[in-house]
């Protein structure tokens, strides 16, 4: 218990709380002893759909990628997912019997630090960690990139192409193929503990195809654009919409300099 026992701060992320856990020094020199030593295992099981495992310049092979789906003509949007907290709502006892399976050399050391609850410490108080992962723990990228590996694969279909970096998953295709990955993930990702928030998932599609978005998509909550969309820090859409994030980037730099 004393090993996994973390302080803990709540990250305010306007609106919710995302608590972050301060491991112990040692948990965190183990974890990044174990990282070391099973990487390319680690790798080799995520794939190149989950680019969260410690793939070198995974985000940005995810932007490249889409980037690239979006500009083909057979493609009429992408779809950014943005799921409820899903580090801490990670089905863990799911996820830890897939992982036996997906990459059994990094199970026992991930069964050991996650199938009991952890102390948490904030303000004088003591919250239990029992789902999910704990933001702060070398290995909890590494967990939540296996976990959602059988995840990945459930919702996969013939008509989108799809990329994942940790929970931010995105899928480029025909308006009808990214409804049924869409409904894919609604259907399969709460056994997971993959939550997808309607409200905060965005559809970015081509001028041309507004209203034939909104009919496929009638029935949901998805915000329909035709301006662009920021994805794991790089703008999407419009050349207005780009020149438009890339001013405000820069101009945020020059206040902090």
């Amino acid at each position: 218990q004393a090993f996994l026992a973390c302080r803990l701060i709540p990250l305010d992320k306007r609106p919710g709380v995302r608590p972050i856990g301060i491991c112990e020094v040692i948990r965190r020199i183990i974890g990044k002893a174990v990282m070391g030593v099973v990487r390319s295992d680690v790798l080799q099981a995520a794939g190149p759909l989950q680019l969260c495992a410690g793939h070198e310049g995974g985000s940005e092979a995810a932007v490249h990628a889409m980037r690239e789906i979006f500009s083909d003509s057979a493609t009429d949007g992408l779809l950014f997912v943005d799921a409820s907290n899903a580090f801490n709502n990670l089905n863990r006892q799911v996820a830890l019997r897939n992982i036996q399976y997906v990459c059994p050399v990094v199970a026992k050391v991930l069964i050991n630090c996650y199938r009991s609850q952890a102390f948490l410490f904030v303000g004088g108080k003591t919250i239990f960690s029992q789902e999910g992962t704990t933001q702060g723990d070398p290995l909890a990228m590494m967990m939540f990139a296996l976990a959602t590996v059988p995840l990945i694969h459930a919702v996969k279909t013939a008509s989108t192409t799809q990329a994942w970096f940790a929970d931010d998953a995105a899928s480029g295709g025909r308006l009808r193929g990214l409804r049924l990955w869409w409904d894919a993930l609604l259907r399969v990702g709460p056994a997971f503990g993959y939550f997808p928030n309607a409200v905060k998932t965005v559809l970015l599609i081509k001028p041309a195809l507004r209203e034939e978005a909104a009919a496929v998509f009638a029935d949901t909550e998805v915000n329909i654009t035709t301006d662009g969309k920021a994805y794991l820090g790089a703008a999407f859409g419009s050349d207005e919409f780009i020149a438009s994030s890339l001013a405000d980037k820069v101009k945020a730099w020059v206040d902090e300099v």
